[in-house]
């Protein structure tokens, strides 16, 4: 296989991230406060809520029917509510445990793990408003650094595995790009993927029953959403007011414009002459349409505090498919009252 066909294999996946999103940001913010016809997303936490939850991130690809899993890891973390106040809340992040399966190489565990031991003892602590959107990282500057190292031990492995990356995508030009996803505070807030998508939706409304939506403004999609109240199946876990929100976002892209998309980012990533070379390879070889499906399925408890969130993208070209799936579950709780005692820990096992 070729330097250039390395190259796009692995910057494949990544670059269709931006393509599809889901349908969030179009949600409005409060405009009635019917029960029977929407849903509010609002946290009603109290101060030393404090929350356990594991999360698990697989990918997979779909070659002519045989599959192959590449990537498996599962983390365990606890969220803490340090104040409580009228205005929002102070939320501390606490990493508990870490464990990534080798389903592909050995480089990519030892990546991982170092990772891991950098940042296993920082303890991000971010800022919501009252509703429970985050609108700070209070101690970003401090994980900046510890990031910056990991981005650079993330380099040296790649870079060791495959030197000849470097006459495609120079390292000196990757590292300036991952440095600017560090450049502010946004951009380091957005590093914590698990905390954002359980957050996410604070603030916004949705309404009960089916929406779809067909949006052409950039790549064509429709999406599906859905909400409702949920019922109570087991008193240990479930509660009186508890709700879930899906969505199902289709995104079809031709040959064409996939390619030029690609393109534009090796023009950032890739030396002038490659650029051009990389991007003629994928205008010869996306010869045909390309689908992307996300699929989001979120389920919280009364208080807002969120119970399972799951998430799958899946990139559809011919009869190739990658899947990205992940999915933060609850493992245990413990949470105050408003005007009461503190309630009985609980557990999911």
């Amino acid at each position: 296989m070729s330097k250039y066909v390395r190259a796009k294999m692995a910057l494949l996946s990544f670059l269709v991230a931006c393509v599809a999103s889901p349908m969030w940001a179009q949600q409005p913010a409060f405009e009635t406060t019917d029960p029977d016809t929407t849903i509010n997303i609002v946290a009603f936490f109290c101060n030393h809520d404090t929350t356990t939850y594991t999360y698990e991130s697989r990918k997979w690809k779909v070659n002519a029917g045989d599959t192959t899993e590449v990537h498996r890891l599962t983390e365990k973390f606890q969220l803490v509510v340090t104040d409580s106040t009228p205005d929002g809340y102070k939320l501390v992040y606490i990493p508990l445990s870490f464990e990534y399966n080798d389903t592909a190489k050995s480089t990519d565990k030892l990546m991982y793990e170092a990772l891991w031991n950098l940042t296993r003892n920082l303890r991000p602590e971010f800022l919501m408003d009252e509703m429970g959107q985050l609108t700070h990282l209070t101690n970003w500057r401090e994980i900046r650094d510890a990031m910056k190292k990991g981005n650079k031990m993330m380099l040296d492995s790649l870079y060791a595995k495959s030197p000849e990356l470097d006459s495609v995508m120079p390292r000196q030009r990757m590292e300036s790009v991952l440095a600017l996803k560090f450049i502010n505070e946004a951009g380091v807030m957005d590093a914590y993927e698990e905390v954002k998508t359980l957050f996410d939706l604070h603030g916004r409304q949705v309404k009960i029953g089916t929406t779809e939506v067909d949006d052409s403004t950039s790549f064509p999609s429709h999406t599906k959403l859905w909400a409702s109240y949920e019922a109570v199946e087991d008193p240990d876990e479930d509660y009186e007011g508890d709700y879930a929100i899906q969505s199902n976002t289709v995104t079809t892209l031709s040959g064409e414009e996939a390619a030029a998309l690609i393109g534009n980012v090796f023009n950032v990533l890739a030396t002038g002459e490659v650029a051009g070379k990389l991007q003629q390879l994928m205008v010869d070889s996306l010869k045909t349409q390309m689908t992307v499906t996300n699929l989001e399925d979120y389920h919280y408890f009364f208080n807002g505090w969120p119970k399972l969130m799951r998430k799958q993208k899946i990139i559809e070209i011919k009869d190739h498919k990658n899947v990205d799936e992940s999915s933060i579950e609850w493992a245990d709780y413990i949470w105050g009252t408003y005007g009461g005692e503190a309630e009985e820990p609980k557990n999911s096992f």
